[in-house]
């Protein structure tokens, strides 16, 4: 990891959750996915989910397996305020400016790989270099279907493209850079929030 990207620990008190936390450039952002969980959708328009839990049981999901490891999947709904106080859920403009930093910095087409954890995809790991440790969490579908996990992460940002779409921002095993595209807001992706 390059000298000056430290490395803290940050605690949500609404659940005590414990995340590690990175300073990449000017921007500190969390280095786990977010896994704030006040309840489970009951129904597939709700918008909280964990990848392939049946359950809407709080207490077993924190037990998960796909919990532990990738945190919560949320529609963009809940992602606009599901960060704890101090941190929000980042805007197009800051993903911006951490993907064009890590360009910058040595990384012109391997900046997906360089912000990819080192182990847990199905191939394609990556070098975390900053220590962002993203990890292929998956996504989930309006219809209720999870998919690509082991092979994909998407990371919601604030900023709609449209009434229906948002960027978004997307790791895949099988490249080594990190894509911008529009998403619809109806699918549920993975957090990661940035401090205030």
């Amino acid at each position: 990891m390059p000298v000056g990207n430290a490395i803290y620990t940050f605690t949500d008190n609404r659940d005590n959750t414990t995340y590690s936390t990175v300073t990449i450039d000017s921007q500190t952002w969390m280095a786990e996915n977010l896994a704030y969980i006040p309840f489970i959708g009951k129904s597939k328009q709700e918008g909280i989910w964990v990848y392939d839990f049946p359950d809407t049981s709080i207490d077993k999901a924190k037990t998960a397996q796909n919990y532990i490891l990738y945190g919560c999947l949320y529609n963009w709904e809940m992602a606009k305020n599901a960060c704890p106080s101090g941190w929000h859920l980042p805007s197009d403009n800051e993903w911006k400016k951490l993907t064009d930093y890590i360009r910058n910095d040595g990384h012109l087409n391997c900046d997906g790989a360089a912000l990819k954890s080192s182990t847990g995809w199905m191939n394609g790991n990556g070098t975390d270099d900053y220590g962002f440790d993203a990890l292929p969490a998956g996504a989930r579908n309006p219809y209720g279907d999870f998919y690509y996990k082991r092979g994909r992460t998407i990371f919601w940002t604030t900023t709609p493209k449209d009434s229906s779409y948002t960027w978004a921002y997307d790791l895949v095993h099988t490249t080594t850079s990190i894509r911008r595209y529009a998403e619809a807001v109806s699918n549920s992706f993975s957090v990661r929030c940035i401090k205030d």
